[in-house]
């Protein structure tokens, strides 16, 4: 079983700490990452799912970028290690980035922050030795996107 997230992709304004994260992360809820007690820096392991853009309603009254048609057949169903960060204070959600090798190929396919929805399956987390399964027994869906369709 595991632990599925679709939600839209973001850029951080922040340099990272850690030299294998890249800016670009998505957030999940607190609620589903806090019962593992993961530290930061530690890896969530699985896929990427699918890829899909997002279509804002005020992107017709903004000046467009145009990408010619994309076959993502190269990113869908990479191995992906996405690097924990923990939500602060009262913030109600974690933050899981992209390592930069990954981001590089987003990149590459013109596949842009806060542009595009991406939906990962999880399966374990990696803490040095330790490897812990997410959601033995059941899997767990996340979804977001309903607040940028609405």
């Amino acid at each position: 079983m595991s632990l599925i997230v679709r939600t839209l992709i973001r850029l951080s304004d922040h340099e990272m700490e850690n030299e294998l994260a890249s800016k670009v992360y998505i957030n999940v809820p607190k609620k589903v990452l806090e019962m593992y007690t993961i530290k930061v820096g530690c890896l969530l392991n699985g896929t990427i799912e699918q890829i899909k853009k997002f279509i804002d309603e005020n992107e017709s009254l903004n000046p467009q970028i145009r990408t010619g048609p994309k076959d993502y057949t190269q990113i869908i169903g990479s191995r992906v290690k996405m690097i924990f960060y923990s939500g602060q204070g009262e913030e109600a959600k974690d933050y899981l980035f992209f390592p930069k090798q990954i981001a590089i190929k987003l990149t590459s396919y013109a596949i842009f922050p806060n542009d595009y929805i991406v939906k990962l399956k999880l399966d374990f987390i990696s803490c040095g030795w330790k490897h812990t399964k997410l959601y033995s027994q059941t899997s767990v869906n996340v979804d977001d996107t309903e607040q940028y369709y609405d």
